[in-house]
This record gives C-alpha cells, sequence and structure tokens, in this order.
C-alpha cells in the first residue's frame, strides 16, 4: 500500500523535535516522494516522504548528497544541508533537508554553473580513474548497479542502459525486438564512450 502524503508526518515531526502545528505546505514535482516545506518558529526547511518499507531509499539518497557535497564545497553549485532522515513505525523512509529560495540567476551565473556541473562529471574516483560507487542504489524506484567498471562505455551500457531495458521488458513496456535494437546500439556506441572517458580520465 502507497501511504497517503500526510501520513506518518507526525511522527516524522517528533523525531525532526519539530512541533505539532508546524505549517507544511506541498511542494510539486517528483514521482517516487510527498514533498513538503516545513516552516516553524522561522526555521525553514524541506521534507520528503517516500513509500512503505523504503528505508533505503531514503538512505541512498543521503548517501548521494553526501557525495554531492564533498566534491561541491567550494562550488557555486549549492548543496542542501542535511537536517534528519529515517523510517516510520511503518517503514515509511523520510529525508529533511534545508530549504534553498528559488533565486534568479543571470546569464553569467548560468556559464559557471555548467562548467562546474561539467568539472564534477569529470571527478574520478582515485587515481583508478574506476566508474562506479561505493554501493548500489535507486533510480526512481528501481534498483541500480553501480559495481567498479574500468571504462565509462562498460559502466554505461553494463549498469544503466541494459538494465533498465531488460527491466522495461519484464514490464511489458518494451517488446523484445527493441530490447534487440538497443543492444545493438549499446554495442556500437560503447566504444566510443570508452574512448572519451579515457580522454576525460
Amino acid at each position: 500500500m502507497t501511504p497517503g502524503p500526510r501520513q506518518g508526518l507526525a511522527e516524522i515531526l517528533e523525531d525532526l523535535h519539530l512541533p505539532p502545528d508546524t505549517t507544511l505546505s506541498p511542494v510539486c514535482g517528483g514521482s517516487i516522494a510527498h514533498s513538503f516545506r516545513f516552516e516553524s518558529d522561522g526555521h525553514v526547511g524541506f521534507l520528503k516522504t517516500y513509500g512503505e518499507e523504503s528505508h533505503h531509499t531514503a538512505r541512498c539518497e543521503v548517501q548521494g548528497l553526501s557525495s554531492l557535497e564533498e566534491h561541491l564545497a567550494d562550488s557555486l553549485i549549492r548543496v542542501p544541508t542535511l537536517l534528519g532522515w529515517g523510517a516510520t513505525e511503518l517503514g515509511q523512509g523520510w529525508l529533511a533537508m534545508e530549504w534553498i529560495q528559488p533565486g534568479n540567476p543571470d546569464q553569467e551565473a548560468w556559464a559557471r554553473f555548467g562548467a562546474e556541473l561539467a568539472g564534477f562529471h569529470q571527478h574520478t574516483a582515485g587515481s583508478s580513474a574506476q566508474f562506479g560507487g561505493p554501493e548500489d542504489n535507486v533510480i526512481g524506484p528501481l534498483p541500480q548497479a553501480n559495481q567498479w567498471a574500468p571504462r565509462w562505455g562498460e559502466f554505461w551500457s553494463e549498469r544503466r542502459i541494459l538494465p533498465a531495458a531488460d527491466e522495461a521488458v519484464r514490464r511489458g513496456n518494451l517488446s523484445q525486438a527493441g530490447l534487440d535494437t538497443i543492444a545493438t546500439a549499446v554495442s556500437q556506441i560503447t566504444p566510443e564512450l570508452d574512448a572519451v572517458g579515457e580522454q576525460e580520465g
């Protein structure tokens, strides 16, 4: 069963040491979580609540935020500060962060943002220049493998595109012919991506 948008909120507010009368305003966007802007005594934050048995999803997002914060500490790209995370007694995962007020960046800011984002994507795991992560995580509601791969093309094909295509077939959203087409395209593109990865690494 998928929890309603306000299920578990009283328990979460208590875990965050916020009063029951904290103002909660729904925030649009996303498809796997209910999101809220919360405010109490001048303190403002952003809260995401997931479905049941979703503690792992929240933990994966926490790890992702931690990694972003580590590598973007001196960047224009702002990573929200984590305020808390956990799961309710029913196993509903949740995540609270600082609220970052939307701004109105100018062209120069967008150019710097793009350059810093490109630089971030060139970050490698030490001198080994491996592609992957310390453990698997999720993409939306689906599991996502992150086992290390020595080449970018291999990681992209074996950990991202082909597993997603296989899952689409399993769910009836992609035909076997479609899967074969994707596999053929991936086999043709992968060597080019490997070459790009070597140049950037």
